[in-house]
């Protein structure tokens, strides 16, 4: 394979090419470290390392362009939204969906609809994230809100205009296809930090059985990139025959051919669906998490410190609650209910409506954020705490245990805390509803860009048909039932390479693993791409494949 790229850097198109690939890719470097005018650096990087997967996920696709904030801290994010939303209007709207069969005069114009979706997308998100930054406190002394918003939103949308401008450029006199390369490039500049941070945690740690996970992890990355290679290049081939016609005396068709449907048909879009899905809860719950209806719905109401016992000897009982000191005196014999009575009459004597007596409890209301301490004891410089729910002391014979009275929102403050800490990455509702959306993805987005039936009516209108297959509704079946197949299998692919990360880190522990399914999957997919343009260049001079010379296996 290096031979291969040797010989084709021996061509001079495919030599200019590849330098202006280059160039670009210089560009779009420099780019990611020059920094939006204003924005404190440190301050936003600890606030991208607590909103978590959402962040992370955003940081990837712009190349650490975001967490520096550069003038392409959106890269090529808006660009990726348009075209995804515009592919799924093309279904719905027949407008769209005439020009997209229009041949190369409605791409262009699919295309030019595209990058004005494309500005507005920019804009709005270049508004978004100024503002979130502004009112975080994120931007240096002395700016001005007007003058940074204005100053920041251009920057960032005019970024973006750039990007999506050298992307079109790469693509028509590059080497592949130019949004793909930029992301591929952005992401491949993150490797090294994440690598480096794995070296770090693996040598650092004490335990001798934690530096087999270097091999190990090794291993797992080359088979990963292996394994997506052969899908990535895999399809199920359906021959095609064409019926011969006679037209104006002349002969046509009768040759044969075949239809090659993909394994992975979606490609990352998938997994992207699914990561942005799940990031949308955990982003609330993340703000929601710093409310004071949050505080309230998961702090205890009240405390109850409920007495049993009686008094076995006389002597002084001291009960502290905050900086509220009271002293009973106890009588032999005393029996909890007149204890709970006396406590709760000496602290409402220093306190008005500190304290309420339910027979043997008295019950002590509490402020969110409040939890209040009690200390209990016969000597007030030696008391015993009862700090949280469950602590019992026990003074003269009387046990004094501390309890928590919760109601339907505490209940329901405590679902939303289990929600929220199992919607994050690596937990087992979060895998499991990674799973169910990259399989449901798999399929929806094939059933919008992929229309059997169309297929079978194309192949009918120009005399072609399956071998053993009846034209009309049988082929569409036919192509309807091996696409289904290939679609489980594909969403299989998919999810083990989305969720394969997540074991790793679970069992590894691991923080820093780099193997993101979503980032591999692309810079496989870009790879094997660029290296079939490249070889395209070279069968043109007749030159061997790359992918030959390279052992990838045989060609679709």
């Amino acid at each position: 394979m290096t031979e291969g790229l040797f010989e084709a850097f021996r061509i001079p198109e495919v030599r200019k090419r590849i330098l202006f690939t280059l160039w670009i890719i210089i560009v779009f470097r420099l780019g990611a470290w020059i920094p939006v005018p204003g924005v404190d650096p440190q301050q936003l990087q600890a606030i991208l390392g607590q909103l978590g997967e959402i962040a992370r996920f955003l940081n990837v696709f712009t190349g650490g362009a975001l967490e520096r904030f550069s003038i392409f801290a959106l890269g090529v994010i808006p660009y990726i939204n348009a075209s995804i939303i515009l592919s799924l209007l093309v279904a719905v709207i027949p407008k769209l969906k005439e020009l997209q069969e229009q041949g190369e005069e409605g791409r262009r114009a699919i295309n030019r609809i595209t990058r004005y979706a494309t500005v507005a997308l920019a804009f709005i998100q270049a508004a978004g994230t100024s503002y979130l930054i502004y009112t975080q406190g994120l931007v240096q002394a002395g700016q001005s809100f007007l003058g940074f918003m204005f100053i920041s939103i251009v920057t960032l949308t005019t970024g973006t205009i750039l990007l999506m401008w050298l992307g079109e450029r790469l693509t028509e006199n590059g080497i592949g296809r130019g949004i793909s390369m930029i992301i591929m490039v952005g992401i491949l500049a993150e490797y090294p930090r994440y690598a480096g941070t794995i070296w770090f945690e693996i040598t650092n740690n004490p335990n001798p059985l934690n530096a087999l996970w270097l091999p190990l992890l090794v291993a797992i990355f080359v088979l990963t990139t292996a394994g997506i290679v052969m899908v990535q290049l895999g399809a199920r081939r359906i021959d095609i025959q064409y019926a011969k016609r006679m037209v104006k005396g002349r002969v046509y068709g009768g040759h044969s051919t075949f239809l090659p449907l993909q394994v992975n048909q979606g490609g990352v879009i998938p997994i992207i669906f699914a990561v942005a899905l799940l990031a949308i809860p955990q982003t609330i719950f993340q703000f929601a998490q710093q409310t004071d209806i949050w505080a309230r719905m998961t702090t205890e109401r009240a405390i109850s410190l409920e007495i049993t016992g009686e008094s076995q000897q006389p002597g002084e009982l001291f009960v502290r609650v905050e900086e509220t000191l009271v002293q009973i005196t106890l009588a032999p014999g005393q029996k909890s209910e007149e204890v709970a009575q006396a406590l709760a009459d000496a602290l409402n004597q220093k306190q008005p409506d500190l304290a309420q007596t339910q027979s043997s409890r008295v019950v002590i209301p509490l402020e969110p954020g409040n939890p209040k301490t009690i200390l209990v004891g016969e000597n007030p410089e030696k008391l015993i705490p009862l700090a949280t729910a469950g602590d019992v002391a026990t003074v003269y014979g009387i046990t004094f245990s501390r309890r928590a009275i919760r109601d339907w929102a505490n209940v329901l403050g405590d679902f939303l805390n289990w929600l929220a800490t199992d919607l994050s990455r690596g937990h087992v509702l979060y895998m499991v509803l990674s799973a169910l959306l990259i399989f449901f993805f798999t399929y929806f987005y094939s059933a919008i860009v992929f229309n059997p039936r169309d297929l079978a009516e194309n192949l009918r209108k120009w005399g072609g048909f399956i071998p053993g297959i009846r034209p009309g509704k049988p082929t569409t079946d036919f192509i309807e039932l091996v696409q289904s197949r290939l679609l489980f299998i594909g969403a299989m692919f998919l999810v083990i390479i989305a969720l394969l990360p997540m074991i790793i880190t679970n069992v590894s522990g691991l923080t820093a693993f780099f193997l993101g399914g979503t980032s591999l999957l692309i810079v496989v997919g870009v790879g094997v791409d660029t290296i079939k343009q490249i070889e395209a260049h070279l069968v043109e001079r007749r030159y061997e494949s790359l992918i030959a010379k390279g052992g990838f296996g045989r060609r679709i």
